[in-house]
């Protein structure tokens, strides 16, 4: 996994604000545009993402946790 991939889950863990921002501004408009495509809009794109975040949080505090992907598959996964 690359060390980009790994710092997007520090950021969520250790509550980031910068790296926070960098994660809603780089992944927040692509699922967005997904859930659009499904017939959904960006303010469900927002909730879903959100939720989403909050799963991958407490998936990565969990002991055993290892991300095998990238963040951003991980994350669509979860959307």
């Amino acid at each position: 996994m690359s060390k980009v991939d790994d710092i997007y889950i520090k950021f969520l863990l250790t509550n980031d604000n910068k790296g926070l921002k960098v994660i809603y501004n780089e992944y927040l408009p692509k699922i967005q545009s997904i859930i659009r495509g499904m017939g959904g809009t960006n303010d469900d794109g927002w909730e879903i993402f959100q939720e989403a975040l909050i799963v991958i949080m407490a998936k990565a505090r969990k002991e055993d946790f290892e991300l095998t992907s990238s963040f951003y598959t991980f994350l669509v996964s979860i959307c």
